[in-house]
């Protein structure tokens, strides 16, 4: 019997802005710079070697400091894969 790959595992990757220049970064680029950490992780194999993944679902989500203003003080994206 062949050896199958173990099923992937979702992965999360954050990314903090400096300390107190929360307001000063686009969100957007917060939210990137979390995806790409969360691609780094990945490291996911495919059984028939292409280790290409479809219906991969990607999470964003936040820790946001409730302040007047309030402000987005770390970004995560997590990506699951699909089954």
């Amino acid at each position: 019997m062949a050896e199958q790959s173990p099923k992937p595992r979702p992965v999360t990757g954050k990314w903090t802005p400096p300390k107190d220049e929360h307001a000063r970064f686009s969100h957007t680029d917060g939210f990137n710079a979390a995806l790409d950490n969360a691609l780094k992780k990945t490291h996911w194999r495919s059984p028939d070697g292409k280790n290409e993944f479809e219906n991969v679902r990607v999470e964003f989500s936040a820790t946001v400091r409730v302040v007047n203003p309030g402000s987005i003080i770390a970004y995560v994206a997590k990506l699951i894969p699909g089954g």
